[in-house]
């Protein structure tokens, strides 16, 4: 079992028409795509189209690079927070790979982002 957690430092956001994208022997449909990139790691999040398939969530062995499949409802909520939030850090574990996630550091009540 390997549990790490990284900062970000950068991420792009992909947006467009609905396409079709092969993901190991799955067709999905991507309606949206984020790549959060650590030091040594890069994490690809897929926001599908409704009625597409869901892949399992995947993390490299090596912990350098992860995919995750997620409802394209949730894609407004990850850019709020990478565009507004500073720290941001990556939560993996290869032994659930569902689980990855994005959080804030601890931050005070009321704290105003400039």
């Amino acid at each position: 079992m390997a549990k790490t957690q990284f900062e970000l430092e950068s991420y792009a956001i992909r947006l467009g028409g609905t396409y079709d994208h092969t993901y190991g022997h799955t067709t999905i449909q991507v309606f949206g795509f984020i790549s959060c990139v650590g030091p040594d790691f890069m994490l690809n999040v897929y926001f599908l189209a409704d009625g597409s398939p869901v892949p399992p969530a995947h993390i490299d062995s090596d912990l350098t690079s992860g995919v995750l499949f997620l409802q394209k409802d949730m894609m407004p909520l990850w850019i709020d927070l990478l565009r507004h939030e500073s720290p941001m850090w990556v939560s993996i574990n290869t032994d659930s790979p569902e689980s990855t996630r994005i959080s804030t550091s601890a931050e005070s009540i009321g704290e105003d982002e400039n």
